[in-house]
């Protein structure tokens, strides 16, 4: 097996152990057929290795624990070691000689020196027996964006507009390196808790399509359903892409945070794909939400075309945090002031003129106390 140097970072606020993940779901055993979790290297019944894929029961020294999804380029693997855990991405392109295989891993040593504290890092990649290629990432969260609204369906104004703007700041340094993302969806969007409680995202999956295409391995195969729902338009007419592709995907995951639902139609990813490229997107208020003050802005990151579009992530994570204070104030307007006391009644002309009486205590009020004496 070969493979480029882990360089792991020496802080990692997402890597807790083993414990930072949760749950899968049950899958029988290969050698008894007992139902064991998900997670578990070992079958509770029997105590044999639980093998995560046909042939592949760890990579880089990871075990593979369980598979977190298949997308465009392959399919990702929870993995794990002692001191914690990753994302290790199984590719389905293998290298056809071994010059392809020594420039995907000079592609795969250049594209990890992307860092920032929004980005899940590219740890390490190499290549297996069979073939294939692998990248292992940085762990990006207790869940994604995706867990998340499939979950509550939609988020909270200020929460979209937290995420979406964290997620700018990530693209903003990949952009600058001239690194396109390119499949930018919810389940790439991972989420995990601060020690202070505070929400903050790490953008999975970076350089994938990045080194993909510079190592000059074959095209994935067709688009997956969740690919398409956030392909740009340009994309979707088979033209070259750039960044503002990646801005088209942040609006759709903004409109999709704020609505729960996209900002197009379409049951399968060729009918998607058509949507964005032919049919005006929904507004937020065609979804039912009244956010006036986010209107622009997301019909902005929607325009078909990408000259339209907002220029910069940069811009884009201002405008964000701008919009996010005045959801934030309207969503907690500030408690109304105390009315004013009513003013008295002006006197009556002729007890106005008449002499004012000493005020004389009531009979039964206590009398004053005495003086006493120094």
């Amino acid at each position: 097996m070969r493979q480029t140097g882990r360089g792991f970072p020496a802080s990692r606020p997402p890597w807790r152990g083993p414990l930072c993940y949760r749950l899968g779901p049950m899958s029988p055993c290969n050698s008894c057929g007992v139902d064991h979790a998900g997670d578990e290297p070992l079958c509770a019944s029997c105590a044999a290795e639980v093998s995560a894929q046909a042939g592949v029961a760890s990579v880089a020294g990871f075990r593979l624990l369980r598979q977190l999804g298949a997308g465009r380029y392959g399919t990702s693997w929870l993995g794990y070691i002692p001191e914690g855990v990753v994302v290790v991405k199984i590719l389905s392109a293998k290298a056809a000689t071994a010059e392809g295989a020594s420039r995907f891993l000079a592609e795969c040593a250049t594209a990890s020196q992307l860092r920032g504290p929004t980005i899940a890092r590219l740890l390490t990649s190499g290549q297996l027996p069979d073939g294939r290629l692998f990248l292992v990432y940085e762990y990006g969260g207790d869940q994604s964006l995706a867990d998340v609204l499939r979950a509550q369906a939609r988020l909270s104004p200020p929460r979209a507009l937290d995420v979406c703007a964290e997620l700018c700041d990530a693209l903003e340094i990949a952009h600058a390196q001239g690194i396109v993302h390119r499949d930018l969806k919810a389940a790439n969007i991972g989420l995990w808790q601060d020690e202070d409680g505070s929400e903050l995202v790490r953008v999975l999956d970076f350089v994938t399509w990045q080194v993909h295409t510079k190592a000059g391995l074959r095209e994935p195969g067709p688009l997956p359903l969740s690919s398409a729902a956030t392909a740009s338009p340009e994309e979707a007419r088979g033209e070259q892409v750039d960044r503002r592709a990646d801005l088209y995907a942040v609006g759709v995951i903004l409109f999709q945070s704020l609505t729960g639902r996209l900002p197009i139609t379409g049951a399968t990813a060729a009918e998607l794909l058509k949507s964005h490229r032919d049919h005006p997107p929904l507004s937020l208020r065609d979804a039912g939400r009244k956010l006036p003050q986010l209107e622009d802005l997301v019909a902005s990151l929607l325009y078909k075309r990408p000259h339209e579009r907002p220029d910069t992530a940069a811009e884009i994570a201002v405008l964000l945090r701008e919009l996010t204070w005045q959801v934030t104030d309207e969503a907690n307007p500030r408690p109304a002031r105390a009315p004013a006391p009513p003013a008295e009644p002006p006197l009556p002309a002729a007890a106005a003129a008449a002499p004012a009486r000493p005020a004389v205590a009531p009979a039964h009020s206590a009398p004053a106390p005495r003086p006493t004496a120094a």
